[in-house]
């Protein structure tokens, strides 16, 4: 029996039982701003909407076990750009009858604490810092605690990013179509990305183990690779789209060492 260590992994294989997946969308005027709208980026931008989805890493459940959506109201430019209007979809009037952000930020911080209450602890991650740097930087503005720790969160998009062996940006969208990962709920929207957040999450825990096991065998550049090849052990398929859920990993399994069970270890 091939017992896999995966403690060099903690975004996958935090310590703690459940894992928040947290989306945030923000004021923006994007590249080319239109005809008398303002430029808005950079430390101008402002939360106008919060979505966390929960999960357990150890149950059988795959509903997420909690959410938390807020729209928010911004108060630096309050009037959304036609860009911003057109990449998230909301709409001024959400935002104009939104809570401000700190009462907002006071929602999520007892959502937060209900969390603490939970089994075996929690930690939280998102597609890139961006989120980490926004809520810390809409803390200091207003006068507020940041909800979710710096200490407890993970950068997704870099756990991504070394998996695979891959530089430069990767887009949520991007790695959900690279998994094959069919999304749960629209995108660009702060609870949906969250809850498509977490189908990939749930994804790229098994990735991570097929990979490991893979490299076990072959080392980890040429397991790397396999995961992109069309497996003929696989019919024809990739690995890295065959692991939706744990029969799918069993397969994988088989297809690197057909008379070895694998165990994978925390």
């Amino acid at each position: 029996m091939a017992r896999l260590n995966l403690d060099g992994n903690a975004a996958l294989f935090p310590s703690t039982r459940h894992m928040v997946l947290v989306d945030l969308e923000a004021t923006t005027s994007g590249d080319t701003p239109a005809p008398g709208e303002p430029v808005i980026a950079g430390d101008d931008c402002e939360i106008i909407e919060i979505g966390l989805v929960v999960i357990d890493l150890e149950g059988d459940q795959m509903e997420p076990t909690a959410k938390f959506s807020s729209v928010v109201r911004p108060a630096r430019n309050p009037t959304l750009t036609q860009f911003c209007t057109r990449y998230t979809g909301i709409r001024q009037a959400e935002v104009d009858e939104a809570p401000a952000y700190p009462e907002a930020s006071a929602a999520l911080t007892d959502f937060v604490a209900q969390l603490d209450t939970l089994p075996g602890g929690w930690s939280w991650g998102s597609w890139g810092a961006s989120d980490l740097e926004l809520l810390e930087r809409e803390a200091t503005r207003n006068g507020c605690m940041n909800p979710l720790p710096a200490d407890r969160h993970f950068d997704l998009k870099a756990a991504f990013q070394a998996m695979r062996g891959e530089r430069g940006g990767t887009g949520q969208k991007d790695a959900l179509e690279r998994l094959g990962v069919a999304p749960l709920a629209q995108a660009h929207r702060a609870s949906g990305d969250a809850l498509n957040l977490s189908a990939l999450y749930r994804v790229m825990r098994r990735y991570a183990i097929a990979q490991a096991a893979a490299a076990e065998r072959w080392g980890l550049d040429r397991a790397r690779e396999w995961m992109r090849e069309n497996s003929p052990e696989l019919n024809g398929r990739r690995p890295a789209i065959m692991l939706h859920n744990d029969d799918e990993l069993a397969r994988v399994f088989a297809a690197i060492e057909p008379t070895t069970v694998m165990e994978c270890a925390r």
